[in-house]
């Protein structure tokens, strides 16, 4: 039998001519793309209070990768960073599944009396509306929310 050589190709379907080329190819087309990045104005609410999330997510196969954000108002310590990495998953919400929400969030504000992270998680049969619980340093079941898909595009 011949040895074949073994040949790697890039995303469109360039030769490459090494192993380093087609490492660095691949990690390259894993990437999210900036193209598909997308903003959007969210609302989270439990009744007493409410604030405004702005997401910035980019389109998986059944979810929203999200790769950062921003809570303005609303939350004592603001503003806050939201950590890139997490999902909105709309994986099984057509079948019989609710989809989910996972959000967690820096505290970038100076004043110390506030708490440092927030973690959101929610569920829902809808896209663009979820049901779940907050909480602060470490806790997510804390307080019950109502979080909503306001509008594509910035908060006001």
């Amino acid at each position: 039998m011949e040895a074949h050589e073994v040949q790697s190709f890039d995303a469109a379907g360039n030769l490459v001519r090494n192993r380093e080329a087609a490492k660095e190819a691949i990690l390259a087309a894993a990437q999210p793309q900036p193209e598909a990045a997308k903003t959007s104005c969210w609302e989270l609410s439990n009744g007493a209070v409410k604030f405004m999330i702005e997401l910035e997510t980019t389109p998986l196969l059944f979810a929203e990768y999200t790769i950062g954000g921003t809570i303005q108002s609303g939350l004592c310590g603001a503003p806050w960073a939201i950590k890139p990495g997490l999902f909105i998953s709309f994986t099984f919400g057509n079948f019989g599944f609710p989809n989910t929400v996972r959000l967690e969030a820096i505290r970038q504000g100076a004043n110390n009396n506030c708490p440092s992270t927030l973690t959101i998680i929610g569920s829902s049969f809808q896209t663009d509306f979820f049901t779940g619980t907050y909480g602060f340093d470490g806790e997510s079941t804390t307080f019950p929310h109502q979080f909503r898909r306001l509008k594509e595009g910035s908060c006001p």
